[in-house]
């Protein structure tokens, strides 16, 4: 495999499986290493493009679903250990 397949390959799921095996990953954490992975760099053109209105970015848009499925995932594990807890006590 080139560096390439395997970077993409290995780097695409490593922040979703790192925010999944650490509880305490913060918002902001999982925000870089996703962007690390997900915005990297273009290769250079050859011409530059004419003057125009800059796209809109998907950077804040990609902080914000992370973010929140940061916390959803936060408080789903909070359920988990809340129903774990209750359900050790009553056993």
């Amino acid at each position: 495999m080139h560096w390439e397949q395997v970077r993409r390959g290995a780097a695409g799921d490593s922040w979703l499986s790192v925010a999944l095996n650490l509880p305490c990953f913060t918002a902001t954490q999982l925000t870089s290493t996703f962007l690390e992975h997900h915005h990297q760099p273009p290769p250079p053109s050859p011409a530059p493009p004419p003057p125009s209105l800059p796209p809109p970015s998907r950077l804040a848009e990609d902080q914000r679903h992370v973010a929140s499925m940061c916390s959803s995932l936060y408080w789903r594990n909070l359920d988990y250990k809340h129903l774990w807890s209750s359900h050790s006590q009553i056993s």
